[in-house]
């Protein structure tokens, strides 16, 4: 609703560089009106499709600050004079992209290709990620993918399309793999086939979404099974061989659904400073949740 959408960006508001140019009772409403201008001149003039348009002007909140904050503003002349300095002044598409994507805006300008703005000139990493949303990936989260391997957007969206194929394959649904997929990017940027070490993972997250029923706890949230396949990446971070402890995962639900990430790394570490080896700690914690 026009309400919900207005509170939120109140919220956010509260995150952002001041916008001095405007009063505060106008700002939610000039944030709008810049965000569905963004829009349709990304759809319109830049001939990108309207949903991947409209993620980018709904997601880069902060490069559009920089822009509403160049206009002198006027309730009644805003929308206009916004329209026409991004007619006459184009964006850099990749910092809104990047910044849309999740990354956060003061590690954009790392990514920025050099002596690019538009997506004409290189639309490969727009193309990588309309190739993920279409299969499910939230926009917003594929910046996890990017940052820790950049490599998956340079691959064509047939080849994407294709090794998420061979991963519901396995039996997965969409969401699963979304989740096993922002938790282990290596499953995306691997040019090998799926199998060995990778088979091993698949067993595992079988056992504990599918056979023990930990699948119907986060049924339709992308955000809930992302957060479980972190948890079992913290596992195989200590130590823990892949396919051998998905048994014992399964049996602790609890350890899963209520405990999170931060805290279990934060018990691993206190009892590694024991001399305790980070495999040993990893089976300590799956047969003890409760220490």
């Amino acid at each position: 609703t026009a309400t919900t959408t207005s509170t939120s960006i109140s919220t956010r508001l509260q995150k952002l560089p001041p916008l001095s140019n405007i009063h505060t009772k106008y700002k939610p409403q000039a944030i709008q009106q810049a965000q569905k201008a963004l829009t349709d001149y990304l759809h319109a003039t830049r001939s990108l499709p309207f949903t991947y348009a409209e993620h980018i002007g709904k997601n880069s909140i902060f490069s559009l600050s920089n822009l509403i904050r160049k206009i002198d503003y006027s309730v009644s002349t805003f929308p206009r004079n916004f329209r026409r300095l991004l007619r006459y002044h184009p964006i850099n598409e990749f910092e809104f992209f990047f910044e849309s994507i999740g990354i956060d805006y003061n590690d954009v300008s790392g990514f920025l290709p050099s002596n690019k703005f538009f997506f004409s000139e290189d639309g490969t990493v727009l193309n990588a990620a309309c190739a993920l949303s279409g299969f499910g990936f939230p926009w917003n989260m594929l910046g996890k993918l990017y940052t820790e391997d950049t490599s998956i957007f340079s691959k064509s969206s047939a080849e994407l399309t294709a090794r998420l194929s061979r991963i519901k394959e396995y039996g997965f649904s969409n969401l699963s793999v979304v989740g096993l997929c922002l938790a282990f990017p290596k499953l995306l940027s691997g040019e090998d086939e799926l199998g060995g070490d990778i088979e091993a993972l698949f067993g595992d997250f079988e056992r504990v979404f599918v056979e023990f029923g930990l699948g119907n706890c986060v049924e339709g949230n992308v955000d809930a099974c992302y957060e479980v396949c972190r948890k079992i990446r913290v596992f195989y971070d200590l130590g823990c061989q892949k396919g051998k402890v998905g048994e014992l995962m399964s049996r602790k639900k609890i350890l899963f659904l209520e405990c999170s990430e931060e805290v279990l790394v934060q018990k691993a570490d206190y009892f590694c400073k024991f001399g305790i080896g980070k495999g040993e700690v990893g089976l300590l914690l799956l047969q003890s949740p409760e220490i």
